[in-house]
């Protein structure tokens, strides 16, 4: 009985790793390799710091954060906590929204009339 017991946990051990191993990953910290889609933005030191260096329609992150930012205009209510110049940062889970929204805010508010930007959101305006 004792051969056989062997041989089952040898079977149910193979192709998983040695236990350190296991025990090293469940113990490992979630983010280690980062956020990949923050790569694909920049980096600013704080919110604020986007809004005084960066421009109407530019995505962004911080380095704590896990979301992605778009500064666009502020077009209502009244807070002064993280307005600089009238212009805000809107928070995204995702790359694509994000993309969306900054292509859209970049042709509106922004500096940018690219026709390749406007595949992203339909205009009612005839150029």
């Amino acid at each position: 009985m004792d051969i056989f017991s062997l041989i089952l946990e040898t079977k149910n051990e193979m192709a998983r790793g040695s236990a350190e191993g296991r025990n090293k990953m469940l113990t490992a910290p979630k983010r280690a390799h980062g956020n990949p889609t923050k790569s694909r933005v920049k980096i600013y030191a704080s919110i604020m710091d986007a809004l005084r260096k960066g421009y109407v329609g530019q995505m962004f992150s911080t380095p704590e954060a896990d979301r992605i930012y778009v500064i666009t205009l502020q077009k209502w209510g009244d807070s002064e906590e993280q307005v600089y110049s009238g212009r805000i940062a809107k928070g995204f889970n995702n790359f694509a929204d994000a993309k969306k929204f900054g292509a859209r805010t970049l042709v509106r508010h922004g500096k940018s009339t690219s026709s390749n930007l406007k595949k992203y959101f339909k205009s009612k305006r005839k150029d």
